[in-house]
This record gives C-alpha cells, structure tokens and sequence, in this order.
C-alpha cells in the first residue's frame, strides 16, 4: 500500500468528520437557540391568546393611556386596559380572565385589553360592561354607560351608578307548594290591579308587589323581585334588563334549536316552536327540552343544553319519538 496515498486519505476522512461535527454541532446550537426563544416568548406571553381559566386580581397601577390597572397571580403579571369595562369596579377581586393583546413594548409586561371577565363567585360573566348573572338568568345591559354595574352581595345583585346603589334584586325559586313563591297565582293576583304594572319593551312585565318594590318572573321558574327608594329608577333602567326566559331562547336561538332538533336519517323535522321547558345549569348553560306532535302524528322530543351566550355552542344534543 503507498503510505502517502494511504495518510492522505486518512486526513481527508478526519476533516470530513471535524466538518460533519462542526455541522451537527451548528444545527445543535441553533435548536437550543430556538427552544430558547420559543420557551421565552411564551413565558412573555403566557399563552395571551388562551382563556387563563386560573384566578387572578386586579389593581391599579395608573400609566393613562397605555395602560390603568396591572393583573397579577403567583406566576406573573400583565397591564390591564379596557374602554368597555370600568376595571376599578373589579379591583381586589379573584377573577377569570379572557383577553387579547393590545401592545408589547420591549419584550417587557404586555399590555392587555379584556374582552370578558368571570367571577367565580358570583358566577357573573361581564362583557363590554354587560353583567350575566348565569346562576338567575339576568343579564344587565349598561354598555352605554360604564357609570353603571352590578354586583352580586349573598343573595342580592346591587345596581350602582359611580358606586352608589340605586338598585338591588333578590330572586326566589317558583314553587307551588309554598304560597308565597307560586307564580301562578301571583299572576293571577298582580294583574287585578293592572294600573300597578308595567311593561318593557322586550315584553318584561313588572308588577307592583310592595311599596317601592316590584316583582318579575322568569316563566314558572324563577321570581326576580326589585327594590328601590325611587320607583322612577326601576323604570328608567328597566329596559336594560334582560330576563333568560323561554320567550328570550325561542327569539334568540330558534334557528339553532330547529337546526339540532331535525333529524334526517330518523325523518324527524322540526318548523317552528311553540313552547319549551328549561332547567338552569352551571356557568352560562342551560338544558331545553321540547315536545311537539310530528305530521305523523306521533309525540317528538327534542333535548339540548346550550350555550346562551355563544349563538352557535350546542354543548350535547338528542332527538326521539317518546314512545
């Protein structure tokens, strides 16, 4: 073998193994380089784009107009900004948070504009300061004006106006049992006297039950009754109300409800509704069902529970012929 030949090719392999290490050596360093960043860019951002269904607190921490409040848990902190929602009004609270990014300056706190918040404890769902009470099926309008919010106290829901009540609300469970709480005749008592009630625009009707108080139903189910030093101010906000009754689903998820309670390879087809029962579930669901007499002749049943909120979530669904 000519020697030379034979160390020449040695060195050429040695440099090609130097060279092929160098390359993996690269591609290694780059890999970590951007695990780095990515693993960074999330701690940033913690994941901004997501609910965080953990709690957090609001404080103030004025910068105007950047940004008003500072959002903080154990793990890390955002600014806070909102032209929908009065955040001094959720200061000191434990709250669920879902937002989306306004700024990020100099890889420092990202600046945060809520788009809505939930209170656990209250389960209240507030959006472009529109509060939902989920647990009573009332939600409050005051989109118009962010001098007005509601809280949940115990068993009352408070309206404010700058933080000084003008309103509250206790609810009650429709029972024909008890006297007091069978809706049924109480309609039948209210509305003897119907220069003492009054009627909103979506069809709430509000009857006089004591002096400066007035009492609302949601169908059989639920009684909502108002009180207030001023008559004058139930009435004046009383077209912010809005009640989750059978009327509101029928009026705001018909389509949705025709849609899932129709059935092809059964040959089941729903037209219209006509009236429907419903049962109260957690956070903003809620369980319908509906019976109505097919073409055939034969008794249909349809059950959903839905998101009230999301105007297309139907979260389970079945349709049958009750036999």
């Amino acid at each position: 073998m000519d020697i030379k030949n034979f160390l020449h090719q040695k060195k050429e392999k040695k440099q090609k193994i130097i060279l092929l290490s160098i390359i993996l050596s690269i591609i290694f360093l780059f890999v970590i380089i951007i695990f780095l960043i990515i693993k960074n860019y999330k701690k940033i951002n913690h994941n901004i784009w997501d609910q965080i269904m953990i709690e957090w607190k609001i404080f103030s921490d004025n910068n105007f107009p950047v940004y008003t409040h500072k959002i903080s848990n154990l793990e890390t902190s955002f600014w806070l900004i909102s032209s929908t929602v009065n955040l001094n009004n959720f200061v000191d609270k434990n709250l669920i948070i879902n937002w989306e990014i306004s700024e990020l300056k100099n890889n420092k706190l990202p600046v945060l504009t809520i788009k809505d918040i939930k209170i656990p404890e209250s389960k209240a769902i507030i959006r472009d300061n529109r509060y939902f009470f989920t647990n009573e099926l009332i939600s409050f309008d005051f989109s118009k004006d962010l001098d007005l919010s509601a809280e949940k106290t115990g068993r009352n829901i408070n309206i404010y106006y700058q933080w000084e009540p003008i309103l509250s609300m206790e609810t009650f469970i429709c029972s024909k049992i008890t006297p007091t709480q069978n809706c049924e005749d109480m309609v039948m008592t209210y509305t003897k006297n119907l220069n003492e009630m009054f009627t909103t625009y979506l069809w709430y009707v509000f009857y006089k039950n004591k002096e400066n108080s007035r009492v609302s139903l949601n169908d059989d189910t639920i009684g909502y009754v108002f009180k207030t030093f001023d008559n004058s101010v139930l009435l004046n906000i009383s077209h912010l109300i809005n009640i989750v009754n059978s009327k509101f689903i029928i009026d705001n998820k018909q389509d949705l409800i025709i849609e899932h309670c129709s059935d092809e390879e059964k040959n089941i087809k729903m037209k219209n509704i006509d009236g429907l029962s419903k049962e109260i579930v957690d956070e903003d669901l809620v369980k319908i069902k509906i019976v109505w007499l097919s073409a055939e002749w034969e008794d249909i049943e349809c059950r959903l529970t839905i998101a009230i909120r999301n105007d297309r979530e139907v979260k389970t669904s079945k349709v049958s012929y009750l036999q």
